[in-house]
């Protein structure tokens, strides 16, 4: 986008909160949302919506042309990966003869 097209969509892209390319790529971090897709999250309800020139410039400078919103490789987002397992360090134990268990006791009625 050219600083004279930022300039000009500013307004409309801080009223979106649309700060930053990332937040119009698909989680693969490989392509660019469609506007269809955009339009029907923000609204919240089906329909055509006319894509805004904003939109179409970031189109235009950040995919290649006729390849279903593929980006260019120097915009495309590697994800990050979550893992929800954690390696745990060894706990140092204390000697053998001060070692306190606590019993537990389930009730059943």
């Amino acid at each position: 986008m050219t600083p004279k097209a930022f300039k000009a969509y500013f307004p409309i892209l801080r009223k979106r909160q649309l700060f930053y390319l990332s937040q119009l790529v698909t989680p693969q971090g490989t392509h660019l949302i469609s506007w269809k897709a955009y339009y029907d999250n923000l609204v919240g309800r089906r329909g055509p919506g006319r894509i805004p020139y904003w939109y179409k410039d970031i189109q235009q400078v950040t995919t290649i042309s006729d390849s279903n919103n593929r980006l260019l490789d120097h915009f495309t987002i590697t994800p990050k990966i979550v893992s929800s397992s954690y390696e745990l360090a060894p706990c140092s134990s204390s000697p053998p003869t001060t070692k306190n268990y606590i019993e537990l006791n389930t009730i059943c009625k």
